[in-house]
């Protein structure tokens, strides 16, 4: 199992996007657009990769996920975005909502058996 991941990715085409706002202590808000792109092969038989793409706040993050199929790359990207997402509100001193859904609409990390609480 292969849980790696790539930066300087190209996006490719892109299968979907969502806005979410970040909305910092102040009230001040920004928009962050998140895209992910076709699962495309790597660079070995057994190897998927799925891009993702984070634009806001002065900068474009394109960063993909590995996997040993493209469903595999898929959900470990979907998998990963809410955990960037809140790393970029902590940075900013906020919170990321879409829909007024705290988690952004992504799938929360959190509730994994494997997750562990930060002590």
């Amino acid at each position: 199992l292969n849980l790696t991941m790539t930066e300087r990715q190209s996006l490719g085409e892109v299968i979907a996007e969502r806005e979410v706002i970040l909305t910092r202590s102040n009230g001040a808000t920004e928009t962050l657009k998140v895209r992910i792109g076709k699962p495309v092969r790597g660079d070995h038989p057994d190897e998927w990769r799925c891009p993702y793409q984070i634009e806001g706040l002065g900068r474009v993050r394109t960063v993909a996920m590995s996997g040993v199929d493209s469903v595999q790359a898929l959900l470990l990207t979907m998998q990963v975005i809410l955990p960037e997402l809140d790393h970029i509100a902590k940075r900013e001193n906020g919170t990321c909502s879409w829909l007024e859904d705290p988690n952004s609409g992504f799938p929360d990390y959190r509730l994994s058996p494997s997750y562990k609480e930060p002590t």
